[in-house]
């Protein structure tokens, strides 16, 4: 078993992991979310996420990753333990909820428990997004999307368009990047009219607000 730690308390951070260790757990510590790639979520099998941290709060973490797709067991480990803050962030996306301070040998076994979870889902590449009002369901394997529950057809370079955006939410994409990811090497700005061509294309599908126009910049899907 792989987990990442998201902890900024160092001496907290270094003594989990020399316990886990004894138990033939790999730990990789993390002391705010800024250090964390969440490119690397496939790496391990658990997240474990302190709620106070420097930069970025825990709980606002767990809420883009779940909007985000990403289907990882996640452990909150936080000083906050009144049932409103266990169910907040339960109904947020955790799996499971530790206050500190915490038995070693009981943070261990409600570990092996998320892993026992994920070993027995049915491998899956299905995601699902919440943009603005609407619940999307992205097929990754299929190339297929739906649109609350309805099937939107998406050609193959929509379809890749789609993907990069979703894969970068939140960012501002300038169109040299977004049409060497799609289409390969970009060679002239005339190029770039092609990027806004299809993005028409994409917005006529799922709304003309879902991606939004950075003058001067770029596109962003929020």
């Amino acid at each position: 078993m792989k987990i990442a730690l998201i902890e900024d308390n160092k001496l907290l951070g270094e003594n989990t992991k020399l316990f886990l260790q004894l138990k033939n757990i790999e730990v990789e510590i993390y002391e705010c979310v800024e250090d964390f790639d969440e490119n690397d979520l496939q790496n391990y099998d658990i997240l474990v996420l302190d709620i106070n941290l420097p930069g970025k709060n825990g709980d606002i973490f767990l809420t883009e990753l779940r909007q985000k797709g990403y289907q990882i067991p996640i452990m909150m480990l936080t000083s906050k333990n009144t049932c409103n803050d266990i169910v907040d962030g339960l109904e947020k996306g955790a799996d499971d909820y530790i206050s500190k301070p915490f038995n070693y040998e009981e943070f261990t076994a409600r570990l092996k428990v998320l892993a026992r979870r994920k070993i027995g889902e049915i491998p899956t590449n299905i995601r699902k997004y919440q943009i603005e009002n609407d619940e999307y369901e992205v097929n990754f394997d299929a190339k297929s999307l739906k649109k609350n529950g309805q099937n939107i057809y998406l050609g193959s370079l929509e379809f890749k368009l789609f993907d990069y955006f979703i894969k970068n939410r939140g960012k501002v994409l300038d169109r040299a990047s977004i049409y060497e990811e799609v289409w390969g090497e970009f060679e002239s700005y005339q190029l770039s009219r092609t990027v806004d061509v299809y993005v028409g294309y994409l917005r006529k599908k799922f709304g003309k607000n879902v991606i939004k126009t950075r003058k001067g910049d770029g596109y962003i899907l929020e």
